[in-house]
């Protein structure tokens, strides 16, 4: 029923045990003659960490279901601070297991703490099914739920391609649709795979080039991208540039090309 894979310091919530009692009681249920962690497995953790052999659980009712279970698992971090993007995924597909995304939408309130129309539930759903990397990056600010929508759209060997270089810069929201809508485009344009165009435009090895700052990294992109997808454009700025330096004008007076 975990939902939380957040790193814990177990040994400093030991010591708190310890030290200052502070114990949050796990709540446990009954299942083939054992007991499932439903919330608390931290404190279950640093418990066993301090060697105590009894660890005080609240054990849910013998009629409990699965359901019940994972609603219980969801609300004790819903209600105690606001889910991850992960977090919310792994509770969205649990639970659709059991429910549909209607009826999640209709007790989201008692759910999540929070109210989410069933549409949302479905792209959520819907988007858990990406590759792994994708809810990481999303948890990391580098994947905007936007942009993990569009991928929805992509194969799987492109949006991992794709997830891949996300991995190597910090964009913001519209400049992640701009990559991947740019360099779709331009791949179609060129009767080329994606994964192919990303090779032969070297945006792997700029992602993972040291030397630059993050920000002069993400400027440096943004220019490889726009330069593929509109070359005539841009070779059309590059001779105005270029004739504009011609003309030996005063350094006070200052002419820009617009994009």
């Amino acid at each position: 029923y975990l939902i939380c894979q957040d790193p814990c310091d177990i040994e400093a919530l030991a010591l708190a045990i310890r030290t200052t009692s502070a114990f949050y009681t796990p709540v446990l249920k009954a299942e083939n003659s054992k007991y499932s962690i439903v919330s608390g497995r931290n404190q279950v953790l640093a418990m066993l960490h301090n060697k105590q052999s009894k660890v005080g659980s609240l054990v849910m009712p013998d009629d409990s279901t699965a359901l019940d279970a994972t609603m219980r698992a969801v609300q004790a971090v819903a209600f105690s601070r606001e889910l991850s993007q992960s977090e919310l995924m792994r509770a969205v597909v649990r639970l659709c297991r059991f429910m549909s995304p209607h009826d999640i939408a209709a007790q989201s309130k008692t759910i999540f703490a929070n109210h989410y129309q069933s549409r949302y539930i479905d792209q959520v759903a819907a988007i858990s099914g990406l590759p792994e990397p994708a809810v990481q990056l999303m948890d990391r600010g580098a994947l905007s739920f936007k942009t993990a929508l569009r991928l929805l759209a992509t194969t799987s060997a492109e949006s991992a391609a794709l997830l891949e270089i996300f991995s190597y810069f910090r964009l913001s929201s519209s400049n992640q649709i701009k990559l991947v809508e740019y360099l779709k485009e331009t791949a179609a344009r060129e009767h080329m795979g994606t994964e192919a165009l990303i090779d032969k435009l070297g945006l792997e090895s700029l992602g993972k080039d040291t030397t630059l700052a993050p920000r002069d990294k993400n400027v440096k992109l943004m220019e490889i991208l726009h330069q593929a997808r509109f070359p005539v454009l841009t070779e059309t700025r590059n001779r105005v540039k270029q004739a504009i330096l011609r003309l030996n004008l005063d350094p006070k007076i200052r002419i820009t090309v617009s994009e």
